[in-house]
């Protein structure tokens, strides 16, 4: 139960050893920190987009920069996914690429002279890139960690 999470305090605030109590403990204190940065994340972005929603203008923000973005944490997130690691160790970077997206799509957007032939072919390019991470071989898995 909830005893076994805590370390008891004796009289004078000493900690009692519980050796068999502590490694559930730090499992749970990591699961919680882990949770806490998905949450925190989910504010990382927000300024930039809320910035670039008000003044209608991707000015100063470089769409290569947003695209690279988008590259790195789509392939560590493939990684994480493809290893099957929890999502408290990971779930930041599914935030973090869905808000690099939206602002990637501002920036394309709000940029008056944007090519649009640029904008197909990374978009194209994300998608191919997206697939090959979903359906590669868990033997070149060792790649995608080196490409973020």
């Amino acid at each position: 139960g909830v005893d076994q999470l805590l370390l008891k305090l004796d009289v004078v605030g000493v900690v009692r050893r519980r050796n068999y109590y502590m490694p559930c403990a730090v499992d749970v204190l990591s699961k919680v920190l882990g949770y806490l940065v998905v949450v925190g994340s989910l504010g990382y972005k927000v300024p930039q987009i809320l910035a670039i929603c008000r003044n209608r203008s991707a000015r100063g923000v470089s769409p290569m920069a947003c695209e690279l973005d988008v590259v790195v944490f789509l392939a560590s997130l493939g990684y994480s996914l493809r290893s099957g690691l929890p999502l408290s160790e990971f779930g930041e970077q599914a935030v973090v690429l869905a808000q690099n997206i939206v602002v990637l799509a501002l920036v394309w957007w709000w940029t008056p002279d944007m090519p649009r032939r640029r904008v197909a072919a990374t978009s194209g390019a994300l998608v191919a890139a997206a697939a090959t991470v979903a359906t590669m071989p868990a033997r070149f898995l060792v790649i995608l960690p080196n490409v973020a």
